[in-house]
């Protein structure tokens, strides 16, 4: 009978990692500090994985191992202080992302809204009106000397254009 608890399947590959680092290393690498911190981190991934668990089975799990969690945070920073300050910068960091990252998608939608009008207009043929827009604001800038030349003026002070 095979097992669809997800977070077992997932706390039980973790198991099989420390196993064989064990086998390796001996069993004292359970207890390293490093291997800890790892473990919380994994657990943590899982949890936030599987927020919603699928079943009832699930959902025993998804409460042990937020239990467990909590027992590891311990192990791995005894410090209260500490404890309560990385929680808060996590809790920080998470909306931070969730405000950036809703702030990345608006302008995304808005970059491709601006990247579609581009080829709405080049499909309408508005492109040639666009490139008449730019002649004609560059001939205002020209301005026509006595001698029946357009020949830009180079200005001066007093207002007064002179020949190039």
């Amino acid at each position: 009978m095979k097992n669809n608890n997800r977070i077992l399947n997932e706390i039980n590959v973790w198991n099989n990692k420390v196993d064989n680092l064990k086998g390796v290393f001996g069993n004292h690498v359970a207890d390293y500090r490093y291997l800890i911190r790892a473990k919380l981190e994994h657990y943590k991934e899982i949890n936030a994985k599987y927020k919603i668990p699928a079943n009832d089975d699930e959902k025993i799990a998804s409460k042990i191992l937020k239990a467990e969690v909590r027992r590891l945070e311990k192990i791995a920073f005894p410090n209260r202080v500490e404890r309560f300050v990385r929680k808060s910068i996590e809790s920080a960091r998470y909306i931070i992302q969730k405000i950036l990252g809703n702030a990345h998608s608006e302008q995304k939608v808005l970059a491709k809204n601006e990247f579609s009008k581009k080829e709405k207009s080049e499909d309408l043929g508005n492109y040639e009106t666009n490139l008449k827009k730019t002649a004609i604001q560059y001939d205002k800038k020209l301005k026509a000397v006595k001698d029946d030349t357009l020949l830009p003026k180079l200005r001066t002070s007093s207002g007064k254009g002179l020949k190039i």
